[in-house]
C-alpha cells in the first residue's frame, strides 16, 4: 500500500504541493524515488522550515490535512525525521518542537515565473472564464 507516500509522488498542481519530479516512477525504483521526492520537498525552505534555534518546524498544510495517512506510518514527526534535510534531521527526528502549518499557496506547481505569480484569484478567474 502506498499510504502516506502518495503525498510526495502523486502531487497536485498547486505551488505548496511537493515539487514535481522530472522522472517517471518505476516499480523497482519506487522506494528510492519516493525518498528523493520527500527529501526534495522537505528541503524547499519556501515549503517547509526547520528552526532548531526556535524549537519549531513550519511545514506544509498537507501534513495537517492528511494527518491520518502520516499517523499510520508513525506520525508526522517520524516522517519529518526520516526525510528532513541532513543538517536538521536529528532535530526533526527528536520531535522536541512545536509544529506550525504554513498557509497553502495555490499558485502553479512549476519552477517558472508564471507559477510563482499565479494567485488564487487567477485560479478562480481561469475556472470561471476558461
Amino acid at each position: 500500500m502506498i499510504g502516506y507516500r502518495t503525498h510526495a509522488v502523486l502531487v497536485c498542481a498547486a505551488r505548496s504541493c511537493p515539487p514535481l519530479q522530472r522522472f517517471a516512477y518505476a516499480g523497482d525504483k519506487f522506494e528510492e524515488q519516493n525518498d528523493r521526492a520527500y527529501q526534495a520537498w522537505l528541503a524547499r525552505a519556501d515549503l517547509n522550515k526547520f528552526l532548531p534555534n526556535e524549537r519549531k518546524v513550519e511545514v506544509s498544510s498537507i501534513f495537517k490535512w492528511f494527518k491520518q495517512d502520516f499517523d499510520k506510518a508513525g506520525g508526522v514527526r517520524k516522517i519529518l525525521g526520516q526525510y528532513a534535510p541532513q543538517s536538521v534531521r536529528e532535530f526533526a527526528a527528536g520531535g522536541k518542537y512545536d509544529t506550525k502549518y504554513l498557509p497553502y499557496d495555490w499558485g502553479l506547481n512549476d519552477q517558472g515565473r508564471h507559477g510563482r505569480n499565479y494567485s488564487r484569484a487567477h485560479l478562480l478567474f481561469d475556472n470561471i472564464f476558461k
